[in-house]
């Protein structure tokens, strides 16, 4: 599991708001449950924003947007 120390400097709370979550609309949210490894309840909150995930999941959801190499 990646800490927040070890996220790249770019990746804030700030830059998962502007960049990844308005992304997250083009990614289904099987695909996010199964990347993230939580459920699809809990998947279709972060997709829509009414939850913001852990940060250790912040690159995974970058990547899956397109944002970074996975």
């Amino acid at each position: 599991m990646l800490s927040g120390a070890s996220l790249p400097t770019w990746l804030t709370q700030s830059s998962y708001r502007e960049l990844i979550l308005p992304r997250l609309a083009t990614v289904t949210v099987p695909t996010i449950a199964q990347a993230l490894h939580v459920s699809e309840p809990y998947a279709a909150k972060v997709r829509k924003g009414q939850h913001v995930p852990h940060p250790m999941h912040w690159q995974t959801l970058a990547g899956l947007v397109g944002l970074i190499k996975s």
